[in-house]
């Protein structure tokens, strides 16, 4: 379970997200990453669920293509914005550890959320809770590195990086896959598109693609 120091920082990080009074809004015009899109769809999946669901442009193009969708971000902003877009019983607000669907889905997304979660939370969530309502993979958007560091964000809010290979080690349920970006550089000039400020780093440049398989 999340501590409630941790609980404690998450309800900091909404605060400071919710200063950002049309990301949200800016976020949900764009498309989704076409790279990131087929690594979804390569499992040929009947249902989705997108946990970080922020713009939800995945959830959209995914449920105008027959899909069983669902969606959760921590956000009540964003939420209240695609709620406007989609079923709103197909959203959810709340963090990782407030999730508990009724139901199952083929792949879940995880985009740009696990950094914000400490070690013991990646765990907790990927081994004992994820395995209950993923049938066959979860696709992140992670940074692998060396060693596990921690860094902050542009809005000061700390991210916790692991070494995936030691902290598969810890998921006996999964399969795990590291696959190198076709260009590192094309989510930053992304953003770039809706936050001229947001500027190419480190932490940008080395961000993976980790696949979850769930095993037989």
């Amino acid at each position: 379970m999340a501590s409630m120091e941790t609980k404690t920082e998450h309800e900091l990080n909404v605060q400071k997200w919710q200063q950002e009074k049309d990301f949200f809004t800016r976020w949900s015009l764009y498309p989704p990453i076409p790279e990131l899109l087929d690594l979804i769809e390569a499992y040929d999946p009947k249902s989705f669920i997108d946990m970080g669901c922020g713009g939800a442009s995945y959830l959209k193009i995914l449920c105008e293509k027959g899909l069983r969708i669902f969606g959760c971000d921590i956000n009540p902003q964003a939420i209240a914005i695609q709620q406007t877009q989609l079923p709103p019983h197909r959203l959810f607000q709340g963090d990782l550890f407030a999730l508990h669907p009724n139901e199952s889905f083929d792949v879940g997304l995880i985009h740009g959320v696990l950094y914000y979660y400490t070690h013991e939370e990646k765990v907790e969530f990927l081994s004992r809770r994820a395995p209950g309502f993923i049938n066959k993979a979860i696709v992140l958007e992670e940074h692998h590195y060396d060693q596990p560091r921690q860094m902050t964000d542009y809005r000061g809010i700390m991210l916790h990086f692991e070494n995936w290979i030691e902290l598969a080690k810890e998921l006996p349920g999964w399969n795990v896959k590291i696959l190198e970006k076709k260009d590192p550089n094309f989510l930053a000039r992304y953003i770039q598109r809706f936050i001229p400020t947001y500027k190419i780093s480190e932490t940008t440049q080395d961000s993976k693609w980790i696949l979850l398989e769930k095993k037989a």
